[in-house]
């Protein structure tokens, strides 16, 4: 948790190598951490600039997104994280909460949530009990 310190390191990376898309994404994730969202959106820019593909990056534009309350903003980068690494079980999660909480699609809540609980092997139990619940209410 020595922001500063891994701040520096990453800088110093991206200068020495400006052509990486991680070490840019990495500023986002720890710009975000810091809740510095402004900062965050132009390291993340930087990332997908040079790796339009990088679910990373693309998850965490999402976030990004889903503070702002740009919900289809959101939506569309935890989609096309997921279209670049379908086994990438952050976005799954990400998308799976967009649908439950702001869009009310809990039948596509519920399948992203499964493979979510898929991708990490089962190892959440709330959010188990949680797509149980939804999946109960599709049933009714």
């Amino acid at each position: 948790k020595n922001y500063p310190k891994a701040e520096s390191m990453l800088t110093d990376l991206s200068k020495q190598r400006p052509d990486l898309a991680g070490p840019w994404a990495n500023l986002g994730l720890l710009s975000l951490i810091q809740q510095k969202p402004a900062k965050a959106e132009e390291y993340l820019s930087k990332a997908l600039k040079l790796n339009p593909e990088m679910p990373e990056a693309l998850n965490l534009m999402g976030l990004l997104a889903t503070h702002n309350r740009q919900i289809k903003l959101a939506q569309s980068y935890y989609q096309s994280a997921i279209d670049a690494r379908d086994n990438y079980a952050n976005a799954h999660y990400n998308l799976a909460l967009l649908y439950d909480i702001y869009l009310q699609e809990i039948s596509k809540a519920a399948t992203h949530y499964r493979r979510y609980l898929q991708l990490i092997d089962g190892e959440d139990s709330e959010t188990l009990a949680w797509v149980e619940q939804l999946e109960a209410t599709l049933q009714q």
